[in-house]
């Protein structure tokens, strides 16, 4: 019911973050939070009936939440690193080892959720990992735990999630 626009983008850095094509033992870092925009998306279009069961308070999070601009510090991940995925992060992960003709293994329990997103799913009986998460990115690097502290002291969330493999399973 409305319009959707993915894009890839690859640049040019210096120091630490070289841009390269994925490669399989690289890990996969998730820079923001996992299907934060579809629960929103979620929350405004169901507000009454979700402030029946939730209250407005433990809601207003994500109805407060600007999705206008650089929300999650994406732009501001993207010109730290070299790659970046949008929507649900089943699809970002496929598409990033499809891209590379790689396969990924993920562990969901590390994709990071907000308590919010979990509840207004749940809810609804939706899967957070399907709904949309722009203003998230998905970052491949051979050293991760280095990507990770760079991202943290430019105060974005990020975590490994996964790696990628030199098989085709996902």
């Amino acid at each position: 019911t409305e319009t959707v626009i993915t894009a890839t983008a690859i640049g040019e850095a210096g120091g630490l973050f070289e841009p390269e094509k994925a490669e399989a033992d690289q890990d996969i870092i998730m820079a923001g939070y996992a299907g934060d925009y579809g629960a929103a998306k979620l929350a405004f279009a169901g507000q009454a009936e979700l402030e029946r069961h939730f209250n407005p308070v433990f809601l207003s999070p994500v109805m407060e939440a600007d999705y206008t601009g650089d929300t999650i510090s994406a732009v501001s991940a993207v010109k730290a690193a070299a790659a970046a995925g949008e929507g649900g992060v089943y699809t970002a992960v496929w598409e990033l080892a499809e891209n590379a003709g790689l396969g990924a293994r993920i562990q969901l329990k590390e994709v990071p959720l907000r308590q919010e997103t979990v509840e207004i799913c749940d809810y609804f009986n939706i899967s957070p990992y399907q709904l949309m998460s722009a203003g998230a990115v998905l970052l491949t690097a051979t050293h991760g735990q280095k990507v990770l502290a760079e991202l943290a002291a430019a105060g974005i969330p990020a975590v490994i999630i996964g790696h990628l493999t030199d098989d085709n399973d996902r």
